[in-house]
């Protein structure tokens, strides 16, 4: 029914709808496809064939699977490198109304002192020169 080298559509499951081609057929009845799909083996009732054929061989690498898909003018989009995860957010605990009170009334108090402190040295300051 399959052979190798056959341009198969995958109808069913998260690769549905992508051409792939028949690299190997397993012992267990299952189909290894490559090609715009992930290379994986596949039920043959979740892969329907187009009726095109390409030259590879028994166990042919991606590239190689690439290459002959290009030439029937199937692209294949280049499979990247995996996803580089940053470090992990923590979450940051929640400020009671009251705590956050005390701490807007804190910085006033210190701002208050800051301004203080520049007028009395500025005052110094008038008095020596």
């Amino acid at each position: 029914m399959f052979r190798i080298g056959d341009v198969c559509l995958k109808i069913a499951g998260r690769d549905a709808g992508l051409v792939g081609v028949v690299v190997k057929i397993e012992e267990n009845g299952y189909l290894l496809l490559d090609g715009q799909v992930r290379r994986r083996a596949v039920n043959p009732i979740h892969v329907e064939p187009i009726g095109r054929n390409v030259k590879i061989k028994e166990n042919a690498t991606h590239e190689e699977v690439v290459e002959a898909l290009k030439k029937l003018g199937i692209e294949v989009k280049p499979r990247g490198e995996p996803k580089q995860h940053g470090p992990r957010p923590r979450k940051q605990r929640k400020i009671s109304k009251k705590k956050e009170e005390k701490e807007r009334e804190k910085k006033k108090v210190v701002e208050k002192q800051e301004k203080e402190e520049q007028k009395t040295t500025e005052k110094q300051e008038e008095k020596e020169g």
